[in-house]
């Protein structure tokens, strides 16, 4: 979700092995597929607005070119990890505490609201996401691991091992490090 003009004179490149999830589902292994979506919402600080959500400007634009993609984990019967820049509200790994007494909401509703639904929680077991660099963490959404490995380059990452069910084919996380480089 960075604008260009953020990387100065050296915006990065893609490689011929880059793949851009964004606005894909990417075949990972049989049964199992990356839901991609990057972007992320205006983000509040007691009821007030304090920095705006790029490329998407309101919640509304932002869930009109979601929710399609979504809509496509209704057909699908085996498992997804999801994967988006902003992640759900109201999850602890979307809420900037470092302001103790004013923390910051920078979560989708939308993303929140496709979470709790039937369809996500059937298929998704694994939802990866950024953006808040100081709310790094996981907590669970119903059937769902909520991942926010906190900021690379400040040299933090996940590490997660997901594991195929032989008794339907499902997968699951198996395990999941928060780890820091160094």
């Amino acid at each position: 979700h960075d604008p260009a003009t953020m990387f100065g004179d050296h915006p990065p490149e893609m490689t011929p092995q880059s793949i851009s999830a964004h606005k894909r589902w990417i075949q990972l292994a049989p049964n199992l597929r990356l839901m991609g979506f990057g972007g992320s919402v205006p983000a509040f600080q007691n009821g007030k607005q304090i920095w705006e959500g790029f490329p998407f400007q309101t919640e509304e634009a932002f869930a009109g070119e979601f929710k399609p993609l979504v809509e496509q984990c209704n057909d699908f019967t085996g498992s997804v990890i999801s994967m988006t820049h902003v992640g759900p509200a109201s999850s602890d790994t979307s809420i900037d505490r470092s302001d103790i007494p004013n923390p910051i909401e920078a979560g989708s509703t939308t993303i929140k609201e496709a979470m709790d639904s039937t369809a996500l929680q059937k298929c998704v077991f694994l939802h990866l996401h950024g953006h808040i660099h100081a709310a790094r963490g996981s907590v669970e959404v119903g059937r769902t691991t909520v991942v926010n490995p906190g900021p690379l380059k400040d040299g933090f990452f996940a590490l997660y091992t997901v594991t195929q069910l032989p008794s339907d084919k499902s997968w699951k996380l198996r395990e999941m490090t928060l780890s820091q480089l160094g």
